[in-house]
């Protein structure tokens, strides 16, 4: 089978040949032990957004040069280690005020000027009232949103902030134009049918943004103006699923987190209210088009994942993180017929701290609790990130060709 056609009978409850492989994200570190020259991978880290940064605020040849660079590269380095599906967000290249690191919709606040204001620290800045600081720390390799015009502002600003992206066009714009290269590109490199490729597709939950504390007490206190910014952020992003869809991917992934290890950073009733109707109108959008929907989402997701099933309506889940008290073999058992799960390979002690061995012997019987009957896809629980090990890498990719060939031992 080729890649596209194992991820598809997986999706379909039906068993391949053997076990697919897929990642969320990848180490900038082992791609470039693995292609032999220095490399940029989006989402691997702080690095890599401080160039994207970098080359915002150079202009629209240096965006279109890493849109390019970095989208030849995460097909490259999956390619090279014999995944079968992966993931791409053609706005992960932009920076427009209140970024969300990729994950937002073509109304955002694009035209921006973007100034270094201190050393690792930048402003991007539309008009004269909004603006989001940025830095990185080398140390941790962390690039993080340190301050905005929200978190200052309170809700009258987040008020502002909604009307203005109310009121911006919800057209694919010049920017997300050239963000839409990527997915031409992927879809083009990927013909042969060597790669499975997900598309992004999810609701703009400022999770990662210095304002989320204004944004809850917004969805306690005024939820209609919580109500308005997700309508107005979910018509922001229709378009480009839809673009994404017509240019041939494969299926669309939403990868806006927001469970903690402990549950929810909100409540049941408020995602209810909150993000189900328009996460479903998302998945709805990707059934027109025949294709699949896969909701990632980290920490503890019991309370809500029936929410996903029965309400959205998805139909896969990633990435089943172990840590945070997710047992796969459960879900098997509860899901199993209705939902794919892609996981869930402990990234944070298993594959980073034990040996290739633990990790060959954890990802076999893995395989053995999730694999049989189909509907399964293997990941790690979260990313490949720079602290994991090539061997222990290897051994899970190992483990997966020799223990996860159809039928399932």
């Amino acid at each position: 089978m080729t890649s596209k056609e194992r991820v598809r009978k997986a999706l379909a409850h039906q068993e391949p040949d053997r076990v697919p492989t897929f990642e969320l994200a990848f180490s900038t570190k082992l791609a470039s032990e693995a292609l032999s020259r220095p490399v940029f991978f989006p989402r691997s880290g702080g690095a890599s957004l401080k160039r994207i940064i970098q080359a915002n605020a150079a202009g629209r040849e240096a965006v279109r040069e890493i849109i390019d660079e970095g989208t030849r590269t995460q097909v490259e380095v999956f390619t090279r280690f014999d995944y079968d599906a992966m993931y791409l967000i053609p706005t992960e290249f932009l920076q427009p005020v209140a970024g969300s690191f990729g994950l937002f919709g073509s109304n955002y606040l694009f035209d921006v000027t973007i100034n270094q204001i201190a050393p690792d620290t930048w402003e991007v800045r539309a008009g004269r009232e909004f603006w989001t600081i940025y830095r990185y720390e080398q140390n941790s390799d962390a690039f993080f949103c340190l301050d905005d015009f929200i978190q200052r502002g309170g809700i009258e600003a987040f008020r502002r902030y909604v009307e203005a992206l109310e009121k911006n066009s919800t057209e694919i714009n010049l920017y997300t134009q050239d963000a839409l290269e990527s997915v031409r590109l992927a879809v083009e490199l990927t013909r042969s049918g060597n790669l499975f490729i997900f598309g992004h597709g999810d609701i703009c939950h400022p999770n990662d943004q210095a304002y989320l504390p204004v944004f809850l007490e917004a969805a306690a206190t005024e939820p209609e103006l919580v109500d308005r910014f997700f309508e107005a952020t979910t018509q922001g992003i229709l378009p480009l699923v839809r673009a994404q869809l017509e240019l041939g991917v494969d299926g669309i992934l939403g990868a806006t987190d927001w469970c903690f290890k402990s549950g929810p950073i909100m409540s049941p009733n408020m995602i209810r209210r909150f993000m189900i109707p328009h996460l479903k109108t998302i998945a709805q959008l990707t059934h027109q088009y025949g294709k699949l929907f896969v909701q990632h989402l980290d920490g503890n997701t019991e309370s809500i994942l029936p929410l996903l099933i029965d309400e959205v309506g998805i139909d896969g889940y990633h990435a089943i993180e172990p840590t945070a008290g997710m047992d796969i073999a459960k879900l098997k058992e509860q899901y199993g017929r209705r939902i794919t799960l892609l996981g869930n390979v402990d990234c944070g002690h298993l594959l980073t701290n034990q040996t290739p061995q633990e990790v060959k012997e954890h990802t076999r019987q893995l395989i053995r609790s999730a694999a049989p009957g189909g509907g399964f896809i293997l990941s790690s629980s979260n990313a490949i990130h720079d602290a994991i090990p090539m061997e222990n890498l290897q051994a899970m990719l190992q483990a997966a060709s020799e223990y996860g060939v159809y039928p399932i031992q």
